[in-house]
């Protein structure tokens, strides 16, 4: 994690991590979840619960977390506090046979956070 991130527990379904940047409304936050079977599942599942929630889908392209073929998800939302905010959600195969999702939120954090999460995502 960053400098100054928080690691918090959260009750999200197959969220393994969770954590706030610095601040107040915190300006990014990150979480990673698995989920059971192969990533096209869980982006199906977030085509359809992305505009269901009340966003809207940006852009979707193939892209690389941690050396491994992955699809990149990138949309805007109104968030808990009623405020934009823009996410991007990656979904990589686990190697195991399931997903993880690696997904970074942001209100009003530098945009490069995304990529540099990604850059650093270790298996």
């Amino acid at each position: 994690m960053p400098g100054g991130w928080a690691e918090l527990p959260t009750d999200l379904p197959g969220a393994e991590l969770f954590a706030l940047a610095p601040g107040s409304p915190a300006p990014a936050w990150v979480y990673v979840f698995r989920y059971p079977g192969a990533p096209i599942a869980s982006l199906r599942a977030a085509r359809r619960n992305i505009p269901r929630k009340g966003g809207s889908i940006v852009a979707e392209r193939t892209d690389r977390l941690g050396g491994r073929a992955a699809t990149r998800l990138d949309f805007t939302f109104t968030d808990d506090r009623n405020a934009a905010a823009r996410a991007t959600e990656w979904f990589v195969a686990d190697g195991r046979g399931g997903t993880f999702v690696l997904a970074v939120a942001l209100r009003s954090a530098d945009p490069a956070l995304r990529d540099d999460f990604a850059r650093r995502w270790r298996f």
